[in-house]
């Protein structure tokens, strides 16, 4: 019973200090450029050592990801509506991009140049395509085909973080983009609601 608890308590630890280091690492990504982010300047922002953060990770890139599918499973929490609830979706998509668009998009930037960014995009793409799939579940087909990707893909369209950037650099407020969003989506939804477009199978 004691070498299973103290096998616990360690591998808790462990788990603390990786996220330690993964908050350290996002504060340091969001604060300057990601060539000039360091191993060294994440062990001293996460209170470990260089060692520590070469031993879990091995490399910058390698802490990226991790960081990547660490926030993808914490971003539920963020996301939290019952599904079929539009106003809500919508709310809680314009409340996690006013806070972090720019952010995404100085990463888009380099997604040419660096591998590991462009697979951090992709898993926070997947994990967004995931979410829609929950959120509009009743609007699309049960079963997978080309009628559900196309349905899945026009809601992402409609809710791209890339898009709520653009509206907000051209000039919309947050709440004129969330309206805008809001629109573009329950124009679908009701779209797929009517006779011809109904939910049907493939």
């Amino acid at each position: 019973m004691a070498r299973g608890y103290t096998m616990r308590s360690r591998a808790e630890a462990v788990e603390k200090r990786r996220e330690q280091i993964y908050m350290a690492a996002a504060s340091l990504f969001a604060e300057q450029h990601y060539d000039d982010v360091t191993l060294q300047g994440i062990a001293e922002r996460a209170g470990v050592s260089l060692k520590t953060v070469v031993r879990q990770f091995g490399s910058k890139e390698a802490v990226l990801l991790a960081g990547a599918r660490y926030r993808t499973r914490h971003e539920d929490a963020e996301r939290a509506v019952e599904p079929g609830d539009v106003g809500g979706a919508v709310r809680v998509l314009a409340t996690r991009y006013e806070a972090i668009a720019d952010l995404v998009m100085k990463r888009i930037a380099l997604e040419e140049r660096v591998p590991a960014i462009r697979e951090a995009a992709n898993i926070a793409r997947a994990h967004h395509t995931d979410w829609l799939a929950t959120v509009f579940a009743r609007w699309l087909p049960r079963r997978k085909g080309a009628k559900r990707t196309l349905r899945l893909m026009a809601l992402f369209g409609a809710t791209e973080i890339y898009v709520w950037w653009s509206w907000r650099l051209i000039g919309l407020s947050p709440r004129q983009a969330q309206a805008t969003m809001r629109e573009m989506v329950e124009a679908l939804l009701a779209r797929w609601s009517e006779p011809d477009h109904g939910r049907g199978d493939e």
